[in-house]
């Protein structure tokens, strides 16, 4: 769940990062749900197709790591929503609602 205004940005969900296989690209998203064994299993598969290594696949997607290319899952890109307010003095607070 995104919710913005000028004065602030609210963003409720999971957080992932999100890189590509060679790391010139990493961004933060936050999923509106938990992804689990599905879009595992998902990535599992676009991985051989892409003849990248699968233990590599699950070991990062343990750690809240996810390959760009192998999933469809979508999310509010943290990044682009904290650009809004480049230049101004914000306060940032991170808060777990689940373990």
């Amino acid at each position: 769940m995104v919710e913005m205004t000028m004065k602030k940005v609210v963003v409720e969900g999971y957080l992932y990062r999100f890189q590509s296989f060679d790391l010139d690209c990493i961004c933060h998203r936050v999923m509106e749900r938990k992804l689990g064994e599905e879009d595992l299993k998902e990535m599992l598969e676009k991985a051989r197709l892409w003849r990248f290594p699968e233990e590599r696949v699950k070991v990062n997607f343990e750690e809240g790591q996810i390959f760009c290319h192998l999933t469809r899952a979508k999310g509010a890109e943290v990044e682009k929503l904290l650009g809004l307010y480049l230049g101004r003095k914000v306060r940032i607070t991170i808060e777990v609602l689940e373990e």
